[in-house]
């Protein structure tokens, strides 16, 4: 037996209000986790983005410093008056007027982690940052004498 089931079409305006209103559910969810105020936007939600390479930086002993030559680039969604500085330093590494990206290689010796900061010119805001991990590995500590098992001596 063939049984005809007929389906009554929905009005226009019926989907076209929960479609709205589906709509307006979904973009109140999207401005909800939104930050209200720019200063809550932290450095890693950033638009200027900061690669530092390499960003850890090895040695061989636990007394010496960790030298290292550090290739350092940014770009900003807009032109901006930045510099580049360690967080611990007073003083600039370099400084950029008016630019949108910029690269910059500089020799560097630590013996602790360092931040390398990319700062807004003349506010001094933060704009982004990237941590430099220095690893001290003394090789005297992890090394045995290892024998075989059949070793009698």
């Amino acid at each position: 037996m063939l049984r005809i089931v007929r389906k009554w079409p929905v009005p226009h305006t019926v989907s076209t209000t929960v479609g709205m209103r589906l709509r307006l559910v979904f973009l109140l969810f999207l401005m909800a986790g939104m930050p209200t105020d720019l200063s809550q936007v932290s450095a890693a939600d950033s638009l200027y983005e900061l690669q530092v390479r390499p960003r850890v930086c090895v040695t061989l002993a636990s007394d010496s410093l960790c030298a290292m030559e550090l290739e350092v680039s940014w770009s900003a969604p807009v032109l901006a008056d930045v510099c580049l500085k360690l967080r611990e330093d007073d003083t600039a590494l370099q400084c950029w007027q008016q630019q949108r990206s910029g690269a910059f290689a500089v020799a560097l010796e630590r013996d602790s982690n360092a931040m390398l900061q990319l700062l807004d010119a003349s506010l001094e805001t933060v704009l982004n940052e990237v941590e430099i991990t220095v690893v001290s590995r003394d090789l005297k500590d992890s090394r045995r004498r290892r024998r075989h098992a059949w070793s009698i001596l």
